[in-house]
């Protein structure tokens, strides 16, 4: 080796960010994105972005931008209720191009949090405490007990058949399905 040798640093191919979670953030209903990267990839984010997680859930979000600053607000609320984020938890995000974030979630314990099993077509704008679906054959569907957001222990999962009593999802709302447990 020579005495000129140089300091070589060593760079992710997509760029990173991370956020802890302050009482500011949850007060606001937004998450601010750091300035530097926005500095250096705010020109390639759209109004609104996609983000997916580990579990295979992608949220839709919208952006506000106002002078240099840019924050995740739109279904920011909705995102961070139905995670359970708290004052503490931590969020990485991985900037993937065409306004596409890969994220993660950690508790205040910094371990991965658990990630509630909803499937990912049903994740809308407002989660709600009634039943959630998914359909299973064309001829029957597959009931999931009901959602408390966050939860670690896994979802009991019974099978019904078709039913005429069931009834039509109407617009982002799920409606009561009258169960049939198979035992």
């Amino acid at each position: 080796m020579s005495g000129g040798d140089t300091k070589q640093t060593m760079f992710s191919s997509t760029p990173h960010f991370f956020k802890i979670i302050f009482h500011g953030t949850l007060r606001e209903n937004k998450l601010h994105i750091p300035k530097k990267f926005t500095a250096k990839y705010g020109e390639t984010l759209s109004n609104w972005v996609l983000i997916k997680l580990p579990c295979g859930s992608k949220w839709k979000m919208g952006l506000t931008k106002k002078d240099e600053n840019i924050w995740f607000e739109k279904g920011w609320l909705d995102f961070a209720k139905h995670y359970g984020l708290k004052r503490g938890s931590m969020i990485t995000f991985r900037y993937e191009g065409n306004s596409e974030f890969y994220a993660v979630i950690f508790d205040i314990s910094t371990v991965e949090i658990n990630y509630p099993s909803v499937p990912t077509n049903l994740v809308v704008s407002s989660i709600d405490s009634e039943l959630k679906i998914q359909v299973v054959e064309k001829d029957s569907v597959e009931v999931l007990d009901e959602y408390s957001s966050p939860c670690s222990r896994p979802h009991k999962k019974m099978r019904t058949q078709s039913n005429p009593s069931c009834r039509k999802l109407e617009g982002k709302r799920l409606a009561s399905i009258n169960r049939i447990a198979e035992m």
